[in-house]
């Protein structure tokens, strides 16, 4: 005869994260939301002042970019 365990919480998961901590929540989408802004923005303008260089057909300022 094989006793059934009891749950180890009776709460769901989702009423946890839900119910506490909500500046820390706000918080940390806020962080995860800069930390992709400052890791993307910087490769997008290099990519715009490269191909603005490109399109200018100006080689001096393509190295100058590409060695910055």
């Amino acid at each position: 005869m094989i006793k059934e365990s009891p749950p180890v919480v009776r709460k769901s998961l989702a009423s946890w994260v839900t119910s506490k901590n909500k500046w820390l929540q706000f918080l940390l989408v806020l962080t995860a939301i800069i930390t992709v802004l400052a890791n993307v923005l910087p490769l997008e303008m290099q990519k715009r002042i490269v191909n603005d260089a490109i399109n200018l057909r100006k080689f001096d300022l393509l190295v100058l970019y590409c060695g910055i």
